[in-house]
C-alpha cells in the first residue's frame, strides 16, 4: 500500500493550511448567504456571494496570508474576511439599488401594445 493513501498522510494533509482555509471558505459561504438573502433579497446575486465567500477568500488567503501563520490564524483569518466580503457586498447591494434603477431585463410586449420589431 504507498504512503500517500495511508490514514496518517490524509489526516495531515487535512491539517495543512490550505485545505483548511478551503474548507473554512466552504462551511462559510452558506450560512453567510442565506444571512445576507434574509437581509437583502439578493436573487441572482447570491450565486455570486456563495463563489465569493466559497471560492475566492480562501484563493486571496493564499495570496496576502501571513508567512507566519499557523492552522488556526489561518481560520481565523478567513473567517473574518468572509464576514467583511459578506457585509462589503450586502453595502454594495444596497447602494446600487438606491442610486441605480435597474429593472430588470424588459419583458416581451406583443405588437399590439406598439412595440415594433
Amino acid at each position: 500500500m504507498p504512503s500517500s493513501t495511508s490514514p496518517a498522510h490524509r489526516w495531515s494533509r487535512l491539517r495543512d493550511e490550505r485545505t483548511l482555509t478551503i474548507l473554512t471558505g466552504i462551511c462559510l459561504a452558506a450560512p453567510l448567504s442565506y444571512l445576507a438573502q434574509t437581509v437583502v433579497a439578493l436573487g441572482d446575486g447570491l450565486v455570486l456571494l456563495l463563489l465569493l465567500v466559497g471560492v475566492g477568500v480562501p484563493t486571496a488567503y493564499d495570496e496576502y496570508s501571513p508567512v507566519d501563520g499557523g492552522p488556526a490564524r489561518a481560520v481565523g483569518w478567513v473567517a473574518v474576511a468572509s464576514c467583511v466580503v459578506t457585509a462589503e457586498f450586502v453595502a454594495l447591494v444596497l447602494v446600487c439599488r438606491q442610486f441605480l434603477p435597474l429593472s430588470g431585463w424588459p419583458s416581451r410586449q406583443s405588437p399590439s401594445s406598439g412595440w415594433r420589431c
